[in-house]
């Protein structure tokens, strides 16, 4: 890893620390008063819930960057794996949101905490850069599967678990909170907030299978999306997430198919299982 993207994550995990402090704790506040009992309105539950979702994220970066600094080797390039795919994806999904946010409240403001969201915009942008242009050591290539003779295929149990994990990282970074209780006679609001959350998703497995080949729960199992007869593109990538929006294609994994690959020309395979052993016999 080099030591500008070594830079970025310490300076990911400090931002993480300064906001909770400018802010003045006041999400954790929310939480407690929440927790303890103080507030009953199932909106404010509901609120919390996306609250804790950004506490646990904060948690990660902090935890994942000490670990980072105190590993080496190929555990280190895994740590670094996960911090760049888990910010990046971040951040990404969730510029259309961002962009709503600045529109609604405003970009010009004389508070402090202003003056540090413009700050943290910029360091996010620059970070996306740094993090673009850094790969860890075990990143996903390209590959046409028809170019090589033996391969392992993600089994249905570890399908399930992608399924799983993803949908609970889109949760923590993705979701946006619905206030299904504003007025019945005013619905743009809520439209508005499925509409980001729809982006948001879609975004999530498009970017993820164009960027990096694999989501995150697909990084959990070790797998990844490979192309069957041409290398795997952004089109591609496109596609299979388009093969999502098929009704009921989420459970079509469990009878082996797999709608969203067949209509892609994809399919997902255990990273690194791919070899051709005659190549590897001329080789040695």
């Amino acid at each position: 890893m080099k030591k500008s993207a070594l830079i970025i994550v310490i300076l990911i995990a400090v931002f993480q620390i300064l906001a909770t402090a400018l802010f003045n704790f006041r999400q954790e506040k929310f939480i407690l008063e929440v927790l303890t009992g103080n507030l009953y309105d199932y909106k404010d539950i509901l609120r919390s819930s996306k609250l804790f979702c950004y506490e646990l994220l904060k948690i990660f970066y902090i935890v994942a960057t000490i670990m980072l600094l105190t590993s080496n080797g190929e555990r280190r390039d895994k740590i670094y794996a996960l911090i760049r795919y888990v910010f990046m994806m971040h951040m990404l999904i969730n510029i259309p949101a961002t962009i709503r946010f600045y529109l609604e409240v405003g970009i010009m403001s004389k508070d402090t905490r202003w003056y540090y969201l413009i700050i943290h915009q910029a360091f996010t942008i620059t970070a996306l850069v740094v993090l673009w242009k850094n790969k860890p050591q075990n990143a996903v290539p390209s590959i046409n599967l028809s170019e090589y003779s033996l391969v392992s295929y993600t089994n249905r149990g570890h399908r399930l678990l992608n399924h799983v994990a993803d949908y609970a990282l889109f949760l923590i970074i993705g979701y946006t909170y619905v206030d299904t209780s504003r007025s019945y006679y005013n619905p743009g609001p809520i439209l508005v907030d499925y509409l980001m959350n729809f982006i948001a998703w879609f975004l999530y497995y498009f970017l993820s299978e164009a960027i990096f080949r694999q989501t995150f729960g697909k990084m959990l199992t070790r797998s990844c999306v490979v192309a069957i007869d041409a290398p795997m593109t952004t089109g591609r990538a496109l596609t299979r997430t388009l093969g999502r929006l098929i009704p009921f294609e989420a459970f079509s994994f469990l009878f082996n198919a797999n709608w969203h690959d067949k209509v892609s020309g994809t399919t997902v395979v255990y990273q690194n299982t791919w070899e051709d052993p005659l190549f590897e016999d001329e080789r040695q």
